[in-house]
């Protein structure tokens, strides 16, 4: 488990290399928040790999949209850890 006890937020994590990476980071032990504009697909990446992986919509061509996500993936990821992950 190379990555147990870190986090990462990806962008386009709903398919391809990149849903592929959200997978193996998950795998290797890593809290992953997966971040896409495709709903159906970035869902089902997430729910292959819960609860290491959570699906946060995000059009991150939208200042105020990437932000509020952030804000989300951050709060989420802080039910695992205390702070020293």
């Amino acid at each position: 488990m190379l990555l147990k006890g870190r986090r990462a937020i990806v962008t386009g994590g709903a398919s391809g290399i990149v849903a592929a990476t959200v997978r193996a980071y998950a795998r290797e032990g890593a809290r992953v928040a997966s971040i896409d504009i495709d709903d159906a697909s970035g869902q089902a990446v997430a729910e292959e790999a819960e609860p290491e992986v959570a699906y946060f919509h995000c059009d991150v061509s939208k200042r105020a949209e990437v932000l509020e996500t952030f804000a989300h993936c951050v709060e989420w990821s802080s039910q695992f850890y205390s702070g020293d992950g």
